[in-house]
């Protein structure tokens, strides 16, 4: 199911969230991190460098983003930096990375560079500054996580929706948070602009 939501600034930082939770994007694959976040999402070198400072693949928390892979259907989570002690020891290249020890993701051979899906989750200011950007293009999601943003869009942003298997066009918000609950397992292709 493809659904559109036209928002104002205060409803794009809401929808913003939903990236926290993971969602599916396309991506290449088979490259390292950093060819994925420079070559595939377009982030620049030095946002690369100076603000992303916590990657996790597949769960794992990683040092060099130039020897890690991104497998098709991984999940990579991005974060700037991280409080408290766990978050120093999960930094990139962190002085306390001898202390998550075997967890580390280590160097891998690269493999065929493809098109591919993974799952994304953006965390605090990656999240906040990169969200619209992939909302705009399209992720994917699940009913009940649409569902879940619906219900909580704050009720001073903007919002229309056009979802083409519920209503002919503009459906209504309640028609829409009613088709979520009912298909909480749904797949949603969901795009997320700013209103002109």
């Amino acid at each position: 199911m493809d659904i559109s939501i036209r928002t104002d600034a205060e409803g794009m930082n809401h929808w913003a969230g939903i990236m926290q939770h993971g969602v599916v994007v396309e991506s290449p694959v088979g490259g390292t991190v950093r060819y994925v976040l420079e070559t595939g999402f377009d982030f620049a070198h030095g946002y690369v460098e100076d603000r992303i400072k916590t990657v996790f693949i597949d769960g794992m928390p990683v040092d060099n983003i130039d020897t890690a892979v991104v497998h098709d259907g991984a999940r990579m989570g991005l974060a700037a930096a991280l409080p408290g002690a766990a978050g120093i020891a999960m930094r990139r290249n962190s002085p306390y990375a001898a202390l998550r020890g075997d967890i580390t993701r280590g160097a891998e051979a690269e493999e065929e560079i493809v098109p591919g899906h993974i799952t994304l989750l953006l965390f605090n200011l990656i999240m906040v500054e990169k969200g619209a950007q992939f909302l705009s293009q399209g992720v994917q999601t699940t009913g009940y996580r649409f569902g879940r943003m619906l219900a909580e869009h704050p009720a001073t942003a903007a919002l229309l929706a056009d979802a083409p298997s519920v209503a002919a066009e503009n459906c209504k918000r309640q028609e829409l948070l009613d088709w979520a609950q009912k298909n909480p397992e749904a797949s949603i292709r969901l795009r997320v602009a700013i209103a002109e």
